[in-house]
This record gives structure tokens, C-alpha cells and sequence, in this order.
């Protein structure tokens, strides 16, 4: 069976289905999907939302260490895409987002 690499680079324009993505327990298994559907990556767009969640981690980790470089230079104004980061970040910890 050929094995397809995911984890390939994003064009400019995102193809990955828009959120709200969510996650449910099926079988002992977390299904996630944007809107409680199943993800087909026999399609081009279910083959972007897959390198998605490939890349999750490695977004998560860099979202972390911006955050840490803001704290580093001490931002006196970090404004809206600083505390969208810090939500970002809670939601993929588990953590409830208001």
C-alpha cells in the first residue's frame, strides 16, 4: 500500500475545511472533524485537512514560543492576536474557551 506524506507545505490559500473542527469518543477511539463529519482524504480538501492536523503540534509549539518572545521583549501592547494565541492554545489543551 503507498503511503502518502501529509505533512507537505500549505499553499498560500488554504483548501482545509474552515472550523469549528470538534472531537467525539467513538469506539475507544477521539474522532475529530470539522462539524462532527468524517474527514475523506481521497479528496484534495480532505488531504488538506489532514496536513492540518499533522501540523497541529508544530503550530501549537510555535504559538508557545511567540508567546514566550512577547513575554521576553515585554510587549506593553500585545493586542488581540496575542490573547487569540493564548485561546488557541487553551482550546488545544482541553482547557474551556470563552
Amino acid at each position: 500500500m503507498k503511503k502518502e506524506n501529509l505533512s507537505g507545505e500549505m499553499s498560500a490559500k488554504s483548501s482545509h475545511t474552515p472550523g469549528p473542527w470538534g472531537g467525539y469518543m467513538e469506539n475507544g477511539l477521539m474522532r475529530i472533524a470539522p462539524c462532527g463529519a468524517l474527514i475523506d482524504v481521497l479528496t484534495n480538501e480532505g488531504k488538506a485537512n489532514a496536513r492540518l492536523i499533522a501540523a497541529a503540534p508544530d503550530l501549537k509549539s510555535a504559538l508557545e514560543g511567540m508567546l514566550e518572545w512577547a513575554r521576553r521583549v515585554k510587549v506593553s501592547n500585545p493586542g488581540l492576536e496575542i490573547a487569540n494565541a493564548c485561546a488557541a492554545i487553551a482550546k488545544a489543551e482541553g482547557q474551556e474557551v470563552h
